[in-house]
């Protein structure tokens, strides 16, 4: 199973045509998780004012809400993120994605990597590391 980076951008907007409507979704922050893009639809009237935590739910919430059916969609393939050539467009001039990683009970974001080696710390564990930092 191959794992693809879906390259969002704050205020992106995608645009597909389903049933010969325009749906049209806007990456923006997610007030509940910072870490995560939130997804805003409009069609028509519909949409723009809730902010949705997946693709998925704002495309079916919209198309749902338009055509007054249970029809469900999975957003990523609907907006084209399935399609490895539109994300390798996407992503040609990205230099740095952030790194998501878990140490025990922590989440760690990486934003930035230095490109030359400060100092290096090998131990047993993450504590003896940390322990060792300079930095706290």
């Amino acid at each position: 199973m191959k794992n693809l980076v879906v390259p969002y951008h704050l205020y992106m907007r995608i645009a597909c045509e389903l049933n010969d409507k325009i749906f049209v979704i806007i990456v923006v922050s997610n007030n509940k998780n910072l870490l995560k893009p939130g997804f805003q639809y409009i069609c028509d009237a519909i949409g723009i004012d809730n902010i949705e935590s997946s693709l998925s739910i704002a495309i079916n919430i919209c198309y749902q809400s338009t055509f007054k059916i249970k029809t469900e969609y999975s957003g990523l393939s609907v907006m084209g993120f399935d399609n490895e050539i539109i994300i390798q467009s996407l992503i040609n001039d990205i230099v740095f994605f952030p790194i998501f990683t878990r140490i025990e009970k922590l989440t760690v974001v990486i934003t930035n990597v230095e490109s030359e080696c400060i100092k290096t710390i090998i131990e047993e564990t993450p504590d003896e590391i940390w322990k060792k930092l300079e930095i706290f």
